[in-house]
Formats: structure tokens, sequence, C-alpha cells
């Protein structure tokens, strides 16, 4: 049921992002229309220059999450982690233990 609501809110947020495009395109003043749709100034130009660039697909949600993490650990060092735990909590065990 969750997945049905969720596309059922982004494509509401579709339509209200194409109505926004549509009102600009008849002459709508940008902040006016930030304030009737509850965005900054900054994100209806955005969406403006995706749906040039893109089209109707610019509209949809981009993900947020960068496109590379330079602090991410490789599984190396992951694995390196496991394993100290494990033994720090086996250690713990041990002393735990009258």
């Amino acid at each position: 049921m969750i997945g049905v609501l969720e596309a059922w809110k982004e494509n509401l947020l579709m339509e209200q992002r194409v109505e926004l495009i549509r009102e600009w395109k008849e002459g709508e003043n940008i902040t006016a229309l930030a304030e009737a749709y509850g965005v900054s100034r900054k994100t209806v130009y955005k969406w403006i220059a995706r749906q040039s660039e893109e089209g109707r697909a610019g509209l949809e949600a981009h993900s947020c999450a960068p496109h590379n993490s330079p602090q991410q650990w490789g599984q190396e060092m992951i694995q390196r982690v496991r394993l100290a735990a494990v033994k720090f909590a086996r250690h713990q065990a041990i002393r735990s233990v009258p």
C-alpha cells in the first residue's frame, strides 16, 4: 500500500510542477509562483532549467545522493572493522564471566 501512496504523491508533485511551468510560460512572475507553490525561487529556476533541458522527465524527482563519496570505506576496511567488533565482543564476554 505504501508503494501506491508514494507513487500517488509523486504523480501529484509532477502535476504541480507541470502546472507551475505552464503558468510561468504564460508570463507569471517567478516570485509569485514560488510563493504560490511553497518553494524557493531557486527551486522554480531549477525546475524551469530541467524542463527546458529534459522536457517533462526533467521535472521528476532527482536523487540528492552524491555521485561519489570519497569518504566511503572500501570492502576491506569494512571487513576489518567487523572483525575487530567481533573480537571486542568476545573479549567483553570473557571479562564479564565471574
